[in-house]
């Protein structure tokens, strides 16, 4: 796709609902599993794809 001249995105490494605190869960932990699922599903579509990605992906059937 990106060689047709799609930009390709990054998501989140589970596919979980980031926009709710999991139950349980306190501010400091929910802010860092944000975090890491942006932040490592950044890091893998850049080493994979060679490049530096810019966007996010997300769904609304989550929201």
């Amino acid at each position: 796709m990106k060689k047709s001249g799609f930009e390709i995105g990054a998501h989140t490494i589970f596919h979980c609902d980031l926009t709710r605190q999991n139950k349980g869960e306190d501010t400091q932990a929910y802010l860092s599993r944000i975090e890491k699922e942006l932040g490592m599903s950044k890091q893998i579509i850049d080493k994979k794809l060679n490049q530096h990605t810019v966007f996010l992906g997300f769904s609304l059937w989550t929201l």
